[in-house]
């Protein structure tokens, strides 16, 4: 089964795209509050990709990964994450100044040949 270029689903595709930052939505503060619930943005964001997709176990693994790389690994507040400290403080994200390894390094190699 080859890909079929369908240029409906297209225009339907840029018209939303386009037309969907003009849409205004009047919520409650208890929808907004459910709404901004990390679960629910979850469902929200797999039903995203789902829709892309059309393959449930895809969609699992691309939200999964995704959320890996956003809430873990490219979070500078969790501890696994993977960013340079000193990169964090000098594009002041973080406030604490960071002493790098290799300096601690060599100060203890001074301090110990002295």
């Amino acid at each position: 089964m080859g890909l079929v270029f369908d240029p409906l689903f297209s225009i339907a595709i840029i018209i939303s795209q386009v037309a969907g930052k003009y849409l205004k939505y009047d919520i409650t503060k208890a929808q907004e509050k459910i709404l901004t619930h990390p679960f629910m943005q979850f469902i929200m964001y797999f039903c995203i990709i789902y829709f892309s997709t059309k393959n449930i176990p895809l969609s699992l693994i691309i939200v999964l990964v995704s959320f890996i790389l956003l809430h873990v690994l490219l979070n500078e507040n969790h501890k696994y994450n993977i960013l340079s400290p000193v990169w964090l403080y000098e594009e002041k994200i973080i406030k604490e100044e960071v002493v790098s390894q290799k300096d601690v390094y060599k100060q203890n190699i001074n301090k110990y040949n002295s």
